[in-house]
């Protein structure tokens, strides 16, 4: 089993207009059984590049066989980006 983390923190000048300190996590782990390994990674980021308010989201399921020097597998990716809708100027 390995298991793993990690925390991301970007602060930006305050004079940069339309931009926020970023900040990113993730959690992940793999577990082997013999020749079958699971693995899965969650990865949560907040203000996208210094973006305000553009967040994303991605998670990531694996599976994989190894058979002699083969490893056969398949994976599942999900990812989502929200943006909040600009302020109207009117």
């Amino acid at each position: 089993m390995t298991l793993g983390a990690g925390y991301t923190y970007v602060g930006l000048e305050e004079s940069q207009a339309n931009r926020d300190d970023n900040t990113a996590w993730n959690v992940g782990a793999n577990l082997g059984f013999g020749p079958f390994n699971v693995g899965a990674v969650y990865v949560a980021d907040k203000d996208v590049g210094g973006t305000e308010n553009t967040d994303d989201r991605t998670w990531v399921l694996g599976v994989d066989y190894t058979t002699g020097p083969w490893v056969l597998g398949a994976s599942y990716y999900d990812s989502e980006r929200e943006v909040a809708a600009a302020a109207d100027l009117d």
